[in-house]
């Protein structure tokens, strides 16, 4: 496991996302479109390197983040995940990445769909998926038991580094070095006594959750232990439910059979929101074929306006070959305008589950001319 922690400050530039974070800390609970637009951010930069990913949000108005990575091959494990605060410590975001294109362990972990029973929650889960985000969570489980304190997030990280000799969050190791320009800078690392008394005093911080494609996934799983019977290893978690202001997903695959999508449903459906834009084909999987596997949560699909309420219920695709094939095809028709009329082979896309696409659309509901540039 290595664990990274970094402090962004405020760039003194247009501070639109610094806006989001602070409006986050209202706690509304319903679907948000700026919630969606920053999350959407957060979810697709997640797939850059530690500095980039700081780079690319420094105008949030000065946030701490740690940066979790478990690798091992042998147990076809290669996730990451961010844990960020913001700077008046109200707002906690839990950041999984996605699947890197050319990780080939991602891809078996994506494979081992064989559903397993979970001693936590009723029904049964995609193993693959659980099994990456029980490797992250006991060090995410103690970053979180800190940042709900009011605890600075990097302060957590070296604590951390004390106990288990993990990557401390020193200038040396810090991300997003001072000759970059904007990735870091002198924040302020104290915290008085007499503030930290009165933080104490306000309500507890709200917790988002996030994350694209195998991202999405571990973010519904990480909601779903909030929510999932308490025992020795995964405990005191039930404190957190009631500050779970939403889950937000983009491009998520299924992760539970219909007795687990109906207990999430139960439990926290109502916070959980899922983006899919047009025909992305991993929103349909896993296919029927390989288990009986169900979404839950509110659906929203992509518009000219930007996500849409869908009434739907979204099912699965029938098998994983033929929806690998006709999504090829589907992305060489939208290379090939000739080809852009055959209705069936756009029904599914590998280009509609790019998270560019769920950046723009998320991004149409306040600039609907925007267009977002990587």
């Amino acid at each position: 496991m290595k664990i990274v922690g970094f402090k962004v400050p405020s760039t003194g530039r247009w501070n639109i996302l610094g806006a989001m974070m602070s409006s986050m800390t209202n706690g509304e609970t319903g679907f948000s479109h700026w919630n969606a637009y920053l999350l959407s951010l957060l979810s697709s930069w997640a797939y850059a390197d530690t500095e980039t990913f700081a780079s690319r949000i420094a105008d949030a108005a000065g946030f701490q983040c740690a940066v979790l990575q478990t690798v091992n091959d042998a147990l076809v494990l290669n996730n990451a995940a961010y844990l960020i605060q913001s700077q008046d410590k109200n707002t906690i975001i839990l950041c999984f990445r996605g699947s890197m294109p050319r990780n080939s362990i991602n891809f078996w972990s994506n494979a081992n769909v064989r559903l397993e029973p979970s001693f936590l929650f009723s029904g049964n889960i995609h193993s693959g998926f659980s099994r990456s985000v029980h490797a992250l969570w006991p060090w995410i489980s103690k970053l979180l038991e800190q940042a709900f304190a009011r605890k600075d997030l990097c302060e957590a990280v070296e604590q951390l580094n004390k106990q288990q000799g993990v990557t401390a969050c020193s200038d040396e190791d810090a991300a997003g070095a001072e000759t970059s320009g904007s990735a870091r800078g002198p924040a302020e690392t104290g915290t008085s006594t007499d503030t930290r008394a009165t933080d104490e005093k306000k309500t507890a911080p709200k917790l988002y959750i996030t994350g694209h494609s195998l991202g999405g996934a571990l973010a519904a799983l990480a909601a779903a232990l909030l929510f999932g019977e308490q025992t020795p290893i995964f405990t005191n978690l039930g404190q957190y439910r009631d500050s779970l202001a939403g889950v937000y997903t983009f491009g998520q695959p299924m992760v539970g059979d219909r007795f687990f999508a109906d207990w999430g449903e139960k439990k926290f459906g109502s916070k959980c929101f899922r983006m899919v834009y047009k025909n992305d084909f991993v929103a349909r999987m896993p296919p029927r074929t390989m288990g009986n596997f169900q979404h839950f949560g509110v659906r929203y699909n992509s518009s000219d306006i930007g996500w849409v309420l869908s009434p739907q219920p979204q099912g699965a695709a029938r098998s994983f070959v033929l929806t690998s094939l006709l999504a090829g095809l589907g992305l060489i028709a939208t290379r090939v305008p000739a080809l852009s009329w055959f209705s069936l082979v756009r029904a599914l896309s590998f280009e509609d589950h790019e998270p560019f696409y769920y950046m723009q659309t998320s991004a149409k509901v306040h600039h609907p001319n925007l267009l977002i540039t990587a």
